[in-house]
């Protein structure tokens, strides 16, 4: 199956679409109202994510953790050390 007919079967016009990716492995690619985001198909990473209300950050401002960049994404420390 292509990019067209993946897109054709899956995709959200205006806001998700399929691309191939550096090396041809298949991203997710998000644009809508609320964040911009590259997502990796194999392993499901997230290569980047961009807020588009930078107030969405505010939400986790109790919770325990790390922004690992003050736009980017809240890291969870349980999520980076077992235990």
């Amino acid at each position: 199956m292509n990019y067209s007919e993946i897109n054709t079967k899956y995709a959200l016009p205006g806001q998700l679409e399929f691309v191939e990716g550096k090396g041809g492995l298949p991203l997710a690619r998000i644009n809508n109202s609320f964040a911009k985001a590259e997502i990796a198909l194999y392993g499901a990473q997230v290569l980047s994510f961009i807020p588009k209300n930078i107030s969405l950050h505010n939400q986790f401002d109790n919770l325990p953790g790390k922004w690992c960049h003050q736009y980017l994404s809240y890291l969870p420390m349980h999520h980076l050390w077992p235990g």
